[in-house]
């Protein structure tokens, strides 16, 4: 009994520090509402509440009727905005906080530090019922290195920056601005679509520089890296596949070359891996690189031979035991 009185008590004990971990970000009390946002996805991400009363203290009772988010972003987020979309508006000047320190208007951004999570709480006498909205924004970024083949055009976005004030620029290799012309839009545009040529370098650096969208990032400019490489080409093999009339399939290959490997085979069947077996019809293979340009679709028809195989040794023939050598003729 008194074992299993002991386990009781660690278990209730575990259960009640998880739960101060969780909600305990801002010194909150147990009956302060609380959300998980979860922003993690998207640098400029969006989540709402469901309608909820503010009620409890947080901060160690100093801010009392509160609601508390704890959020956590996106690598390239620069911070949040708290909004309040719905319900009845409390009265006087309204802010919300990280973690009890910094405080910024409701409705007005919050620069935020890393991934989090961060405790953001909103505290305000009465306790009428709102949906609040988290928003988060980008910092100034230029996206990922881009993978494309001479083969193909592609869109390009960055984030966080006025877009009026962007210039985009080639900085390496070559003197500025010699492979501007591979952009179709260099000043005021935050997405460009960018089409190669042939005779382009393995790689080209572009910088984007502009004014952020706020003052919670001094960066001014990014840069993204092009890498270049040939067109993917695909096919199927062999050219003419015939199932024999004593069999049912055949084997189909698909290949590909140029582009950007590891290749993804996708056929009709369902199945990924370059070769299947085939019965006779129509079968198709989509190939794909892990560039940003599209794969191709090939397909070929699978025959069938009707013709059954015959076999003819030739005509009997007598051996003699002094015949050392003896010819036979089949077809």
């Amino acid at each position: 009994m008194k074992r299993l009185l002991y386990i009781l008590l660690v278990f209730t004990g575990c259960l009640v520090f998880g739960k101060g971990q969780v909600a305990g970000q801002s010194n909150c009390t147990s009956d302060v509402p609380f959300f998980e946002v979860d922003l993690s996805a998207n640098a400029s991400g969006i989540w709402e509440s469901t309608a909820v009363s503010r009620s409890g203290n947080c901060c160690d009772g100093v801010s009392a009727n509160c609601v508390e988010f704890l959020v956590a972003l996106h690598p390239n987020a620069a911070g949040v905005i708290l909004e309040i979309i719905s319900g009845s508006q409390p009265t006087g000047s309204l802010f919300y906080q990280n973690n009890c320190g910094t405080t910024s208007p409701i409705g007005d951004s919050m620069c935020l530090t890393g991934t989090g999570p961060h405790s953001l709480i909103f505290c305000k006498p009465g306790s009428n019922a709102n949906i609040y909205r988290l928003s988060s924004f980008s910092r100034p970024y230029a996206g990922e290195d881009v993978l494309i083949t001479t083969s193909c055009s592609s869109v390009i976005q960055a984030e966080g920056f006025e877009e009026s004030s962007i210039v985009w620029t080639s900085i390496y290799p070559g003197e500025h601005g010699i492979y501007n012309p591979l952009l179709s839009c260099t000043i005021g545009c935050s997405a460009p679509t960018i089409t190669p040529v042939d005779g382009l370098p393995p790689y080209i650096d572009f910088q984007i520089s502009g004014q952020p969208l706020t003052s919670c990032t001094v960066n001014l400019s990014d840069t993204l890296r092009f890498y270049f490489g040939p067109p993917l080409v695909t096919g199927l093999l062999p050219q003419n596949p015939t199932v024999c009339f004593d069999s049912v399939s055949t084997v189909l290959t698909a290949s590909a070359t140029g582009g950007f490997p590891p290749y993804v085979y996708l056929w009709n069947t369902g199945e990924t891996g370059p070769s299947i077996r085939a019965t006779a019809g129509t079968h198709s293979c989509s190939i794909s690189d892990v560039s940003v340009c599209n794969g191709s679709v090939v397909s070929t028809t699978v025959g069938v031979n009707y013709d059954a195989v015959t076999a003819n040794a030739g005509v009997d023939q007598f051996v003699c035991h002094s015949d050392s050598v003896i010819f036979l003729n089949g077809n």
